[in-house]
């Protein structure tokens, strides 16, 4: 229900309906307000300008960096949103859009810049084969050739502030200081000054960037649903942000 009260989509389906209902009822001036506002609305978020401002407002904070520059640590985490959680009828896990923060992983243990890797992500309802989602990232990685031992599994988090203070409960159990967090680009600022907020003072190496430099067509300022889903992600995020600043979740943004 939240989405129909936030998101872009969501909001113009409601001022939609809102138009029709009054057009039912005969106040056609202002039932064709509403439709116009809904109309409007959809194209305003569905433009790729608007898109690509709202993914570099949130990735601008954290910058590309390459593997040379990444110090060691003792263990590289991984928040989730990485496999889909869907049906299980197929045998093999499959990725969602952030994968890139798993396969990231992976690249970062191959260049020796920690040891071990801890997944985080628990079960999905919709899964009839009771896998959590750091169990489908080990099996992922496992096919990328990072050893079980290598591995380390969170299996109880549903959202950002979960991962970050189960996480933060194995790190101090651990005894592991140095961390490297890693997710995607656009995840980063809610993600890491959540971690903070739990105590642990993590690297933040961010993947999964959206904005590239692409050759300026006519196709790059006419709406798309592509456009639509990345400013409603980035949306999302930033809704994310308020709420966790708002209840007391986020460090300080420093």
């Amino acid at each position: 229900m939240r989405e129909l009260l936030i998101y872009p989509l969501g909001v113009s389906l409601l001022l939609g309906f809102t138009g029709l209902l009054l057009g039912a009822l005969r106040r056609h001036r202002l039932a064709m307000l509403f439709l116009a506002l809904s109309l409007g609305w959809l194209t305003l978020w569905s433009l790729p300008p608007v898109a690509r401002l709202l993914q570099a407002s949130l990735e601008q904070y954290y910058p590309a960096v390459a593997l040379e520059q990444i110090p060691v640590a003792e263990v590289i985490v991984v928040f989730g949103g990485v496999m889909e959680t869907g049906d299980a009828s197929y045998p093999y896990p499959g990725l969602t859009d952030a994968a890139d923060r798993a396969w990231h992983a992976a690249r970062l243990y191959q260049a020796g810049k920690a040891p071990r890797i801890l997944l985080s992500g628990g079960l999905s309802s919709n899964r009839r084969d009771g896998l959590t989602e750091a169990e489908l990232m080990r099996l992922f990685l496992r096919d990328l050739g990072i050893p079980d031992e290598a591995m380390i599994l969170e299996t109880q988090s549903t959202n950002t502030r979960e991962n970050a203070l189960y996480c933060a409960t194995i790190l101090r159990n651990a005894d592991w200081s140095s961390v490297i967090l890693v997710t995607s680009a656009m995840h980063m600022p809610r993600s890491w000054r959540s971690f903070k907020q739990a105590g642990i003072e993590a690297i933040p190496v961010g993947t999964d960037y959206q904005i590239q430099e692409t050759r300026q067509t006519l196709t790059s300022w006419l709406p798309s649903i592509g456009s639509l889903e990345k400013s409603t992600y980035s949306l999302h995020e930033w809704i994310g942000i308020a709420v966790y600043q708002w209840r007391g979740w986020l460090a300080p943004d420093s």
